[in-house]
């Protein structure tokens, strides 16, 4: 799990985390969890599994 300091209140989750990796922006997290007294963040890593998973929903739901 990536987690980063916040104060956000009710409405981040889903949101994606990027960084630039060889020039291009790549999705490397979303937030998913944070506690109640609004002090951090948490999303899980995404990998190649999840990159799989992406690829594979968008060529058989993605209309192309």
């Amino acid at each position: 799990m990536y987690r980063i300091g916040c104060d956000m209140t009710g409405g981040p989750s889903g949101g994606g985390w990027f960084r630039v990796v060889n020039g291009k922006s790549v999705l490397v997290s979303n937030t998913s969890i944070g506690p109640a007294d609004k002090t951090w963040l948490a999303g899980p890593q995404l990998g190649r599994d999840a990159e799989a998973l992406y690829q594979n929903m968008s060529k058989t739901y993605g209309g192309q």
